[in-house]
């Protein structure tokens, strides 16, 4: 019952939340990178690095959809948008159990940042990576084909495998020492991040730096940011950190999630240490706290359902109260003009001759007998 409750309830809020995504809508990459590589080099597309790691899940979209017409890619797009988000908040779910799980797969729409992740298959790996580590850490709930499978497209998708690779090594382990049986998502998760570390150390150009850098400004910053703007923020984050070690059982889970909310946040420092302006005012850059504001959700959640009494009640207030900071700072609905011209007409026009088309967030292609020029 959890497996088809919790897709329900994610995408209703995911509609409510970012009614922007229909009609159906493409973003950034989605055109000139995706699905410009899958229209000129094939299958073959789906193994080229982009910005210095491999983006599995958006270019098997992309691909596939070339078998299509091309005139359905946006609806192609969206319905692979929300299969995705629909697996990955059943897997949440069905990895935490019960009504809680529920309520922590509900972290992919509530939690601090969403704005950018959601809605576009350039960011579906914002929504994979989270879910990645949570089923690493609970493999046994999920039948074992689906979580192989999840692991091997997750782990390839984004370079977050990269930074969560320390705990799918030490869950690689954990896992054979206590019970002698092989954790496979977690050994498929650190393979895959051992081959995005590859792409991204020989494929990566780093920019020119220009400032001092501020890593400890950002670090801090990002922290900060996951559970909510200002002072509210640091507390509630130093609460679910505090709350990680105590309880009766499942200490080491929720301790591996907060260390893989401060992973992911030294990976972003470091990447942005010389353009700290970035996370000064907590306005751009959302999603660089996305992915760590659903960890801290989920370790609440956990904390919630493993324990009784005052730490339970204390956990609930945290994860309340990382969505209602971020609404309070952010607002409810996702307002955003979204510049786009009709595809379908772009499209019958391109058989005539060369025609710009220009979509969200101001970006232009040039179609010519309905694909993407060169």
């Amino acid at each position: 019952m959890i497996w088809i409750l919790s897709p329900i309830i994610v995408l209703l809020v995911l509609a409510v939340r970012a009614v922007d995504v229909f009609p159906p809508r493409f973003w950034a990459e989605d055109l000139p990178i995706f699905v410009h590589a899958a229209q000129w080099d094939g299958a073959a597309s789906i193994i080229h690095p982009y910005a210095g790691y491999l983006h599995f899940i958006p270019r098997i979209i992309a691909y596939a959809g070339t078998l299509l017409p091309v005139e359905v890619l946006p609806e192609w797009f969206l319905g692979g948008v929300l299969l995705v988000t629909a697996w990955c908040a059943a897997i949440i779910a069905r990895s935490i159990g019960g009504f809680t799980g529920i309520a922590a797969s509900l972290a992919l729409v509530l939690a601090s940042g969403w704005n950018e992740p959601i809605g576009s298959i350039t960011n579906l790996q914002w929504l994979t990576a989270p879910t990645l580590l949570v089923l690493s850490l609970r493999p046994a709930t999920i039948a074992h084909f689906e979580g192989i499978t999840f692991a091997v497209v997750a782990s390839l998708t984004g370079p977050f495998s990269v930074a969560f690779g320390p705990i799918f090594a030490f869950q690689s382990v954990r896992s054979y020492l206590s019970s002698k049986s092989i954790n496979w998502v977690a050994l498929i998760a650190l393979f895959g991040g051992v081959i995005q570390f590859l792409f991204v150390v020989t494929t990566y150009e780093s920019t020119a730096k220009t400032t001092d850098p501020h890593f400890l400004f950002v670090f801090g910053r990002l922290l900060q940011l996951a559970a909510g703007n200002g002072v509210s923020g640091i507390v509630v984050f130093l609460l679910i950190a505090g709350m990680s070690c105590l309880g009766r059982s499942g200490r080491i889970d929720r301790f591996l999630l907060i260390f893989a909310v401060g992973t992911i946040s030294a990976m972003a420092a470091a990447k942005f240490q010389y353009e700290y302006q970035l996370f000064a005012s907590g306005e751009v850059g959302q999603r660089y706290w996305y992915i760590p504001s659903i960890l801290l959700m989920v370790c609440a959640a956990m904390t919630a359902k493993q324990n009784i009494g005052l730490l339970r009640w204390l956990a609930v207030a945290c994860f309340v109260a990382i969505p209602l900071l971020d609404i309070a700072n952010a607002g409810w609905v996702r307002h955003w003009n979204w510049t786009s011209d009709n595809w379908k007409r772009a499209v019958a026009q391109s058989y005539i001759a060369p025609v710009g088309y220009k979509f969200a967030p101001d970006w232009l292609v040039t179609l010519k007998d309905g694909s993407i020029e060169h």
